[in-house]
Order: C-alpha cells, then sequence, then structure tokens
C-alpha cells in the first residue's frame, strides 16, 4: 500500500496513530527514538508514544513524503486533530525480475 495515514494532536502528543504500514516499516520505527507502541483501535493501525512531528521525520528517512494534510477540532475541548496522508514510491520490478516469478 503506498498512502498511509497518520494521525495525532501537537499538544496531546503521545499517541499518535498510523495506519496502513507495511512490516518492514513497523521494525524500522521500533528502532527510531525509542518509541513505544500502545493498544490499536484496529488491525491495521499502530499507536505510537512519540510526537507526531517526531513520527513523522522518522517515516520520511524510511522514504515517506506528506502529500495532504487537514485538522479538526475534537472533542470536548476542542483539541486539534491532525490527519497527514503520506505516500512512499517503491520500485518498479525489472522486467527479469517478473518472469522469475
Amino acid at each position: 500500500m503506498p498512502y498511509i495515514l497518520v494521525r495525532g494532536s501537537v499538544s496531546q502528543h503521545l499517541n499518535t496513530h498510523v495506519s496502513g504500514l507495511k512490516a518492514n516499516d513497523i521494525v524500522q520505527l521500533q528502532h527510531f527514538a525509542a518509541s513505544r507502541i500502545a493498544p490499536s483501535e484496529d488491525l491495521t493501525t499502530i499507536n505510537y508514544t512519540l510526537h507526531p512531528c517526531v513520527l513523522l521525520t522518522a517515516l520520511e528517512v524510511l522514504g515517506y513524503s506528506v502529500v495532504a494534510c487537514c485538522a479538526a477540532p475534537t472533542g470536548p475541548g476542542g483539541e486539534i486533530q491532525y490527519l497527514w496522508t503520506l505516500h512512499k514510491d517503491f520500485p518498479e520490478p525489472e522486467p527479469d525480475e517478473l518472469n522469475h516469478h
């Protein structure tokens, strides 16, 4: 899946949600900034105990780029939740690789 979603708040940064990561990227993020994984709301979402900016920087190092962002107030206090859409280009298989599979 070339697109992932990152959702979080810059004021309440202990719970940043990431949806759509590939297994290899999950492993790489576990080594970045001593991140911890918290229980998630569904099978495709992982909650990281990192500030969204730290997580977005780590994802950029892994080759992802932000392609869209939006924000909306949530909850009774009107806390602003941000949603970033990121994209990662994957290399196209060489013609020889296609013939061997």
